[in-house]
């Protein structure tokens, strides 16, 4: 396993010997003006203090490897309310030639490239029932929809 794949494990204990993570006044300040408009000023303390908690028991389970990766991220590579995206399942769209992940990118790539930027593929993983939701297997594609 390469450093890439190991970034996406947790560690299995907290790293509390690390430094604390901070939240740098200016994402403090947007956080809480968000919570404002959404809870009202006089909860903004009491959430707030518990976002903050929460962020800084993930951060202490994040690994080396996480936080390096975390460096060379580009935040202007997420998404935003400018962008469309498409939330289907793999096998919606169907030919009797290939499987239906490989029809679907075929169908993405001709006609909704310019109109998409985002494809959000429902479970496409092993599963036992309920459409997909009931996962046996993370880390394979459900063989009856492509590889």
């Amino acid at each position: 396993m390469n450093n890439r794949d190991k970034s996406r494990f947790h560690s299995l204990e907290p790293d509390y010997s690390r430094a604390n993570l901070s939240v740098p006044e200016d994402m403090k300040e947007r956080i809480t003006a968000k919570l404002a408009y959404l809870y009202g000023e006089d909860k903004v303390g009491p959430i707030f203090q518990e976002i903050t908690r929460v962020m800084k028991s993930y951060y202490s389970y994040k690994t080396d490897a996480m936080l390096e990766w975390e460096k060379g991220f580009d935040p202007a590579e997420r998404f935003t309310q400018n962008d469309i995206m498409l939330i289907t399942y793999g096998d919606l769209i169907i030919s009797p030639k290939e499987k239906p992940l490989t029809t679907l990118n075929y169908i993405c790539n001709k006609f909704l490239s310019q109109r998409w930027s985002i494809v959000h593929i429902l479970p496409f993983f092993p599963h036992s029932s309920d459409r997909g939701f009931s996962v046996m297997d993370f880390e394979e594609v459900d063989p009856e929809l492509g590889t």
